[in-house]
């Protein structure tokens, strides 16, 4: 009788194990994710960069900073108020590095 508590206890835990496993797994797939769209963001927002830069340039104009190069969104909804991030800001900076 007492065998049978201690292994059903046993499985019990067992199962609470995997699920906490489960479970971080899935969080970190989700912020591998995360990652991944900010990059494809960042390639985006790069390439519309470089289009109007080159469009500023074929006009004859140097290239400005517009509104939208410098656009802020808070991380997520969870993240507290004072965490910025910006894509576009770094997208910038990653195009005129790479600008002789």
């Amino acid at each position: 009788m007492e065998k049978e508590e201690e292994e059903e206890e046993e499985d019990e835990e067992e199962v609470e194990r995997w699920r906490y496993r489960w479970k971080r797994s899935k969080r970190r797939g989700r912020k591998r994710g995360e990652e991944e769209r900010s990059e494809e963001k960042r390639a985006h927002a790069r390439k519309s960069i470089c289009a109007r830069l080159k469009e500023a340039e074929e006009r004859g104009e140097e290239g400005k900073e517009e509104k939208g190069d410098t656009e802020t969104r808070p991380r997520s909804k969870s993240s507290s108020g004072g965490a910025f991030r910006s894509v576009r800001i770094k997208a910038l900076a990653d195009v005129f590095a790479e600008r002789p």
